[in-house]
């Protein structure tokens, strides 16, 4: 095996026994330029074993038609590879037809017959070309051929097992139709209107080329044929009234198109569907193929129809309902209305009695005062006038009247204070803050309970003696429940007006208690301290929050919105 080398676009292989003939055709491919690289072999046995060990890739051979032991066109037969087997050329000294015909049927690409004067070396290059370009576009229309066939066989495998009812129709003739009408200028939609038996006779010119199992199944028949006989039958309202829209819409250029209708199996049982029609790629122009997908959606009809009637029903359950609620909340609104003005009936009398309660304890604190505070008076200044004016009194008469006289002041004493607690004079008269001070004070005095007591703001308010006097009581009733139940060293007292509250906070740093057993001793027991301090709260329209617990002493907040305010 012999090598000439150039510049090199293809590759060469070139058999041939004559060593003459090689180098002539190496120096006539060199002179015309022609880019390439030679391998050369002398016999066809060596050029097969170099093209089955697969070292070498070539473009073309070039083979001599009269190799000793094996012929040019015996080799090429021998040669592996079939279609991929790269051109060849065949060289022969003799040039006859039956040769011409036998090369051609064996697939070589071209021959040359190499007359004596070597004339057929200036052909070289062009046959050369020509058979590596006319076997390139042999490979390439081959290559696809099978691509095309392979790529419609997978269509094929999917149109006939996809699990969706799918037909392949033909509409090129009603679509020659429209386009003449367009050309004519004629508007597409009013001539569907106007004339629709024109159209029926299109839409029963197409053609069902193909249905897939699917559809066979939908429409419940046994083959094509049978489902074929008359397709137009299988829409319910008429033939193929179904497609109407789908026509109009690929006449004027639309690729796809979707709607809903109903159509009806071979039994008759009617059916809700989706119908696709999508123009095949490359099929625009002629709708020589035009893919329509089948979808049965009557259970999801069924489903929306029930759907819809239990949401009907729902909404007449929700309105007569809504009637009920609304007949119930005006019978409740008047409810509460009644029950307001109940208990602002209850919160008036409540009031009107605890006035009247005020009132007689203001008459009964004035009477002890007045009358029988001064009969005391006057009794004692008379036992004590009465000792001075017998001087000869006996001893024993003496003690006795200093004892008589001792009694009166504690009874004095004793009416005073009932009258104080029945209705302190000062609350009137020096106003609430003074009036809690010097109770305060007094506490301080008959128990020794240190009270840390802040009062601001409440002298300036123009109070209604009705809520000072409540007010007084929280306070006289809170100080009360420490003096009784606390065992307290320390109270903090504060009495503070903070528009639009006046706000009374009452703290012990006593033995405390759990607020809910608390309140239910106090029922059991009929005992109304903190009861009562809640329901005059409740006739100041003001709220109280009791905060307590075993060995953490006892907070009172009392907030009462100022007069003015609404309550």
């Amino acid at each position: 095996m012999k090598s000439e080398e150039s510049l090199a676009d293809f590759n060469i292989l070139l058999v041939e026994d004559d060593e003459h003939d090689r180098l002539a055709f190496a120096r006539a491919l060199k002179k015309s330029n022609f880019p390439c690289q030679i391998t050369a072999c002398e016999r066809a046995e060596e050029a097969l074993e170099l093209l089955g060990a697969r070292t070498a890739s070539f473009d073309l051979l070039v083979v001599d038609q009269g190799l000793p032991g094996m012929s040019g066109l015996e080799m090429f037969a021998r040669l592996p590879g079939g279609q991929t087997r790269p051109p060849l050329v065949i060289l022969t000294g003799a040039g006859s037809e039956y040769l011409a015909v036998e090369a051609l049927k064996a697939g070589v690409e071209d021959y040359l017959v190499k007359d004596s004067g070597r004339g057929y070396l200036s052909l070289l290059p062009v046959v050369l070309s020509e058979a590596v370009r006319r076997h390139g576009d042999r490979r390439a229309r081959l290559a696809a051929e099978r691509a095309l066939q392979e790529s419609e066989n997978r269509y094929r495998s999917l149109f006939e097992d996809s699990p969706t009812a799918l037909w392949e129709i033909d509409l090129s003739w009603s679509k020659t139709f429209f386009d003449r009408l367009s050309q004519e200028g004629i508007n597409l939609r009013d001539y569907f209107e106007t004339h629709p038996e024109v159209v029926d006779r299109c839409l029963r010119s197409l053609q069902v080329c193909d249905i897939n199992r699917a559809g066979l199944e939908l429409f419940g028949a046994r083959s094509k044929e049978q489902l074929l006989q008359d397709p137009g039958r299988l829409f319910v309202a008429e033939p193929w009234s179904g497609l109407k829209k789908h026509a109009l819409a690929l006449a004027e250029g639309q690729g796809r198109y979707q709607s809903e209708t109903v159509c009806q199996n071979l039994a008759g049982q009617r059916m809700n569907i989706i119908l696709r029609t999508t123009v095949a790629p490359g099929q625009e122009k002629t709708l020589a193929r035009v893919l329509v997908v089948f979808v049965d959606i009557t259970e999801r009809k069924l489903a929306e129809e029930a759907l819809r009637e239990a949401r009907d029903s729902l909404e007449e359950r929700v309105r007569q309902r809504t009637a009920e609620l609304e007949t119930a909340v005006v019978a409740l609104q008047v409810e509460i209305v009644e029950r307001k003005l109940a208990e602002e009936n209850v919160r008036r009398l409540s009031r009107q009695l605890l006035r009247a309660h005020e009132d007689e304890r203001l008459r009964f604190s004035r009477e002890l005062h007045d009358s029988l505070a001064q009969d005391l008076c006057a009794l004692k200044i008379g036992l004590d006038t009465a000792l001075l004016a017998w001087p000869t009194a006996p001893p024993e008469m003496g003690q006795r009247m200093a004892g008589l006289t001792k009694s009166l002041e504690d009874s004095i004493s004793a009416v005073q204070n009932l009258a104080y607690d029945l209705r302190p004079f000062n609350l009137d008269q020096l106003g609430l803050g003074q009036a809690v001070s010097q109770h305060c004070q007094e506490f301080t005095s008959a128990t020794g309970v240190q009270v840390d007591l802040v009062v601001s703001g409440v002298d300036d308010l123009n109070l209604n003696p009705e809520d000072k006097i409540n007010l007084f009581r929280l306070i006289q009733e809170g100080l009360n429940n420490v003096r009784k139940h606390a065992q307290a060293r320390r109270v903090v007292l504060r009495l503070l007006a903070s528009h639009p509250k006046v706000i009374l906070h009452l703290e012990d740093d006593g033995l405390g208690f759990d607020l809910k057993e608390r309140m239910n001793a106090a029922l059991n027991e009929k005992r109304m301290g903190l009861q009562s301090m809640k329901e005059r709260v409740g006739l100041l329209r003001g709220e109280i929050q009791i905060v307590s617990r075993p060995m953490k002493g006892t907070k009172i907040l009392v907030e009462v919105p100022l007069q003015g305010d609404e309550r």
